[in-house]
Formats: C-alpha cells, structure tokens, sequence
C-alpha cells in the first residue's frame, strides 16, 4: 500500500463483508421488523443495504423510468415493445421514498421535504406503490424479480444505463485469459464486462495480497474491485470517480498532504478513527483550494468503515 493512502486505511475496515456493529445491529432489526409485519398488498418494500442516495436516483427519476418503454422491454425482455403490456398501463406503477422504519408516521408522508429527505437519510428503502392488490398479483413474477434486482442496482448508486446493460448481459462472458478478471467475473455476474477496466493506478484500500485492482466507473462512482488469485477472493468498495480522473490526481496529492498537515497541526495524528477527522479536512481542502465537490469512502460505504 502506498503511503499517500496508508492514513484512510487506518481505520478502514476490509470493504464488503465488514460492516459497523451499530449499522448492522440497526439493519437485522429492521429486517425482522418488516419480515414479522402484515404484507402490504398494494406495495413492494425494497431495502438494499448498499444504498447510496444520490440526485440521479431519485425515487422520482425512478417512477419515470420504470413506467418507460425503454425500461419495460429490457425488464420484460421484448425489444420491440410498442405499447405498456396488459398488465400495467403508463404511469400506474410508483416508486416512493420508505421512512417508515425510521421516522413517525406524520414524517412519513409526502412532502415537499421528500427529495431533500432522500439525500440526507442513511437509512429507508423505496417502495414500488401498484394501482390495486388484484394489478400486483397479476403481474409476472419473473418480470417482479427483474425490476427489484434493477431497482436494487440503481439504489445502489448505478446509473439506468449499467441498470439495463446489466439485466441484458447478465450470463454472458466473453473468453478472458487473466485469471484475476475471470475471478471477477464470477462473484459478481451482474457485471457487463464492457464496463470493467483494469486499473492503471491503484485508488483503493488494498488489503489483499498482490491483488490486481480493477475500476466500474458509472457516473459519479467508481467501484473498486480488489481480486486476489492467491485467496481466490474479491473485496469491492466504492469511491468518487474523480479520483480515477490523471487530470485530478496531482490536485488529490496536493490536497491529501495540506489534509494531512493541517490535522497534525491541531494535534491529530493517524491512529484508529484517524479518517473521521481526515475525509472532512480533505473534502474542505478539495473544495477550498481546487473547488472539486468530493464525496468520502466513508460517505459512499456507509457500512464499511466504523
């Protein structure tokens, strides 16, 4: 590892498996909570864990696309779709931003507070809003199954193009040689191998062994994906596509080192909850002295790093 990343690594938990205690004590809660109430039959809750929430997946953006044609051929697998199947008309499905676990009922309802709601929050999922119980139970499961494994992709922080290219290419590789890529490859099959890059500059936390980095960039994130042939295994974790930009790199350099040296000024040196003092210095160094907008690792693994 190299020393310009050593100090966000030293109190980074490995990406993936690793979660915060207290995130995770919160998310198992809410899991049971929703499993041992009463299904609601005019809805799908949608929870994903991974969730990042950002202005390009908006619950509002959401409800556009999947009532689009564009969305409905892929999820129903029919390229020449001229009109919404019999199932569901234009504009009858919803996706809404789900409080419910961690707010009162009063807070839970629409406001004009909902997109700034969906920013902010660290928690909630969506919820798929259909006309009646009787519209629900009458669609497909398979196409229910494609448009929860679509939704989750883009709460995840994916853009709608990744969404569909990933439902389109899903199972199908084309031949690779590089054992690190074919690694990859099979623990996550959802990802379009047109997408994958093989890093030219490593920008992750690598806690594997001689492990080879390759980089999803798909808007504004870039996931970063450790594969190691040694333990056969691959640790992902996401960052602000910036940091993969050449242009940008010496800026980071330049604003990593005043991080740095400021915190050390004050007295704060890199032991263990180091990062919770340095993402914040480094966001204000970015943004003062090269005016770039940058969002933390913390930030983007909400659950990774305690």
């Amino acid at each position: 590892m190299s020393a310009t990343h050593q100090p966000e690594a030293v109190a980074a938990a490995a990406p993936g498996p690793c979660v915060s205690s207290l995130h995770f004590a919160i998310a198992l809660f809410l899991a049971v909570i929703r499993g041992l109430s009463a299904e609601d039959s005019v809805s799908d809750t949608i929870f994903c864990i991974e969730a990042v929430h950002l202005d390009h997946n908006r619950p509002n953006l959401l409800t556009t696309e999947i009532n689009s044609l564009e969305v409905q051929e892929i999820l129903l697998r029919k390229p020449t779709l001229t009109a919404p199947p019999s199932f569901l008309a234009k504009l009858q499905l919803e996706v809404v931003f789900d409080r419910s676990e961690v707010t009162s009922t009063e807070e839970n309802g629409k406001s004009k507070n909902e997109e700034e709601f969906w920013r902010l929050d660290s928690f909630g999922g969506i919820k798929i809003l259909w006309p009646s119980a009787a519209a629900k139970e009458s669609v497909p499961e398979i196409y229910r199954k494609t448009l929860e494994d679509y939704l989750k992709t883009r709460l995840s922080g994916h853009t709608k193009a990744y969404a569909l290219a990933s439902i389109q290419k899903k199972g199908i590789r084309p031949a690779v040689a590089e054992q690190s890529l074919l690694i990859l490859l099979r623990e996550y099959p959802d990802v379009p191998y047109s997408c994958v890059k093989k890093a030219t500059r490593k920008i992750g936390i690598d806690p594997l062994p001689r492990a080879t980095e390759y980089h999803v960039v798909d808007g504004p994130i870039v996931w970063v994906f450790s594969v190691s042939t040694q333990q056969n295994s691959v640790l992902v974790e996401r960052a602000d596509a910036q940091e993969t930009d050449e242009r940008l790199a010496p800026k980071f350099e330049e604003a990593r080192q005043e991080a740095r040296t400021r915190l050390e000024q004050r007295g704060i040196k890199p032991k263990l909850g180091y990062v919770h003092a340095y993402w914040p210095e480094l966001k204000k160094v970015l943004k003062e002295k090269h005016g770039i907008v940058w969002r933390s690792r913390g930030e983007l693994n909400p659950y990774v790093y305690d």
